[in-house]
Formats: structure tokens, sequence, C-alpha cells
């Protein structure tokens, strides 16, 4: 929903009973949730037939930069739906807007929006001054630049405890994507090997999520996976790496374990040939990255899906 103090009133495809508004105006959306030291695209918002005069309004959203507006999009499935399922609606992304704009060709009239988690402004960065003491975890240390650097969200940082070295180590980074890159090139270097991927960083805005992969949720605290949620078939796009797309739901974090039912599975040509000898597979996987999408008029699957980035996980 947008804020009534933009366009002059709310809009919404939801009805005062939670029932979906089916006159609602179109709205698409495709929003990226992924790590701070690995690029990837601003989260865009698409709203479909608004006036002239809401258009015009676009420019309020970006005028001052320094103190963007911000945005909130939830999803799951509404009230009254097939497949909806209370539990597993809930935040996609919470940021700030960063650009914003109308666009008229023909008949077709839209406003565009561009967002991303709040990371700082040019003009009033988020700096992160960071200090790890020798001999003490690096988790400690994260904890501390993170508590400050996002004072609001919850902070849950889920490392390996080896993560330590023998001498005291600085540094003022005037990102989170600085940040990010140091702490996952520093502990690449400490861990070493092929197979470890380093500590990274990522958000909803909501809750700041720091993880390396080695310390994994039991599975009996694994989100169940029920062959109604799969759109189409998993596939193998990576050693030890699958893509899986499923319906549209907000429940879903980075470095959450889930657990896929016995289904058939595709194959890549980047794959592990060990990997292409089955034809179906289930187990414990825990998501590295995520990317929701979806179109309000488009009745297909495909456009009203979570697709997730998931590891082969060691409890199963």
């Amino acid at each position: 929903m947008l804020p009534s103090s933009l366009l002059g009133r709310p809009l919404s495809s939801l009805l005062s009973n939670g029932n979906a508004n089916m006159s609602a105006l179109n709205i698409e959306f495709d929003i990226p949730v992924a790590t701070y030291a690995v690029p990837h695209s601003n989260a865009l918002l698409r709203i479909w037939g608004l006036s002239l005069t809401d258009l015009g309004s676009a420019n309020n959203l970006t005028a001052d930069l320094d103190n963007p507006v911000n945005i909130e999009v939830s999803a799951g499935f509404s009230k009254g739906l097939p497949l909806a399922n209370p539990q597993q609606q809930g935040l996609i992304l919470r940021g700030a807007i960063y650009q914003a704009f109308g666009n008229w060709i023909g008949t077709e009239q839209t406003l565009d929006i561009l967002f991303r988690p709040a990371s700082g402004t040019p003009n009033d960065p988020i700096n992160f001054s960071f200090q790890w003491p020798a001999g003490t975890p690096l988790k400690d240390a994260i904890q501390q630049v993170l508590g400050i650097a996002f004072p609001v969200q919850k902070i849950v940082v889920n490392i390996s405890p080896s993560l330590v070295l023998g001498y005291t180590e600085t540094g003022y980074y005037q990102s989170a994507q600085q940040f990010a890159d140091y702490i996952n090139t520093i502990s690449k270097a400490i861990i070493g090997g092929t197979s470890y991927i380093g500590v990274h960083i990522s958000t909803d805005g909501d809750t700041v999520q720091v993880w390396d992969g080695t310390v994994v949720p039991t599975a009996s605290a694994a989100i169940q996976i029920s062959p109604s949620d799969l759109v189409g078939q998993p596939t193998w796009i990576d050693p030890n790496i699958i893509m899986v797309k499923l319906q549209l739901r907000g429940d879903l974090a980075i470095n959450d374990l889930i657990y896929l039912p016995p289904t058939l599975v595709t194959t890549t040509s980047g794959a592990l040939i060990r990997f292409q000898d089955k034809t179906s597979f289930s187990g414990n996987f825990l998501i590295t990255e995520m990317q929701h999408y979806g179109n309000f008029r488009q009745p297909d699957a495909m456009s009203w899906n979570t697709t997730i980035w998931a590891s082969k996980s060691p409890n199963g």
C-alpha cells in the first residue's frame, strides 16, 4: 500500500475485510534479497493506471535524498485464494526509495519506484567503525558494529567460532557494501579452503543476517516445503546449489533451512555429473539468495513466485 500522503489516497490490492480487491490497479514487482558483498540490482515496484496528476507527484518520493521516503513490501496470498496460507505471509523488503519516475506511453501510464535496504546517503552515510581485539571471536566484533549501524534492526549472527585473530584488527568503512566485502575477504583468509564461502551479511530491512554456512539450524527446525508450494521442478544449477521456484511467500529469509519433499529434479550444464543421475530427491537446504516476482494481473504461477537459491545442508 502506498501512503495516502503521497498521492492523496491509499492504494491497496486488499479490501477492508482482507479479501482481494479485483478492481485494484495493476502492480508489478521484482525484489532481490541477496548479500551486501554480492552486487545486485535495486528492487522495482511498478504501478499501472495512475493519473497524470499522480505521476507528477513521483518527484515527492525523491525530493530529499538525505531523508529518503521509506517503503515496505509484504507478500503472501490473501484470504480466499486457493493456495492462501496466512503463515506464509510476511515482509519481503523494507527500504528507502532512491528513484521514482512516471512514464506515459500511448494509453499506458506507470509509476516506477526503485528502492533498496537503507544503507545511508552520500551526505549522511552509515559509518562502520570496526575494532576486532586480538583473541576475540569475530562474531562479537560484528555484533557490536552492526548494533550501532542498525540500531532499530534485529541482528542475528551465526558464524564459525574459529574466526579469531592473533592481533587487533581495525577499520573504517563508509557503507554496508564496503564492510561486508571486507568481512567476507578476511574470513575466507582465516578459514581457507575452497568450500568455505566466507561471512556474508544481508538484510530484509527488518533483520540483519550474518552467516557463513558453518552454523546450521537443526533438521527439526527446517521449514517444510509441500508439493503444492512448488512451481515446476527444482534444478541443480551449480555444484551443491539448487534453484527452486515457490508460490509467492514472505515467510522465508536468507540462511533459513528448508526441507524439500521428494520430487523430480532437473539439471544445468553447471551441475556436477553426480547430481545428474537422480530422478528424484529430498532433503534439507540452506537458503543463500532469493528473488520475489509479482504481477497482479497475470494469472500464471510464474508471475507470482519466490525463487530461491539454496545449498545442500550437512544436516540432511
